[in-house]
Formats: structure tokens, sequence, C-alpha cells
């Protein structure tokens, strides 16, 4: 249950965060623009989870360690975002000292595309 509650309250901030990225959609059916995204081919991002309020020190040489590169660490919510194209990252980089879960961020279509309207002038 602790853990629910830790990554309930981590995904809320990692969701205001992410509004503040460049590859942010306009709306629920546009998708990212590639040429903005750092992920390499072939690369999987993954959130690694340390107890509420801590990362280990150190972090992106152990993630280095790991297979793979540290792109974000929030220390305030214990939360850090890695990518790696190593196929045993997760288990790796869950044995790091600090480091109590490590999880593929998977992408959710959230919302099934919709047409949208243009819409008329004002005043119609």
């Amino acid at each position: 249950m602790h853990l629910i509650r830790h990554l309930a309250g981590a995904a809320g901030v990692l969701l205001s965060l992410g509004g503040c990225t460049n590859d942010s959609p306009i709306a629920p059916n546009a998708a990212p623009d590639p040429a903005k995204r750092s992920v390499a081919s072939g690369e999987t991002q993954y959130i690694l989870a340390g107890p509420p309020g801590r990362l280990p020190d150190g972090l992106d040489h152990q993630v280095e360690i790991a297979g793979g590169r540290l792109i974000a660490a929030y220390s305030q919510v214990g939360l850090a975002i890695a990518r790696s194209s190593a196929a045993d990252f997760a288990t790796r980089a869950g044995r790091i000292a600090g480091i109590q879960h490590a999880i593929p961020d998977e992408r959710v279509a959230w919302l099934p595309p919709s047409p949208t309207k243009a819409a008329g002038p004002p005043g119609r």
C-alpha cells in the first residue's frame, strides 16, 4: 500500500513536470514530435523509485554501471528517470542501493483519438 501511495503521489508530480517539456502533445490525439525526443532507437525509459524525499548519492554513475543513463532526478519525491537499451536494466537498476523499484515508463493513450472540428468565426 505504501508503494502505491508513493507512486501515485510521484506520478502527479511527474505529470505536472511533463507539462513543461517540449514534446507535450497539444491535444489528446497529437503525437509528440520524434525530432524533439532524445530517446535513442532501442532504448526504453525507466522510472527509478527510492524512498520518499531521497535518492542515492552518485546515482548517475550507478545507473551507468547498470547499463543506462540518468535523464532526470527528483530527489524531493525520491524518483529518477533513466534510459537504457540493456534488456536486463530494470533488474540491474533495481539492485542499486537506495533504489526500491525500477520499472519501465510505459506510454499510455488515455483517450482514444477523436476527430476535432474547426471552430467557426466568433459570434456564430
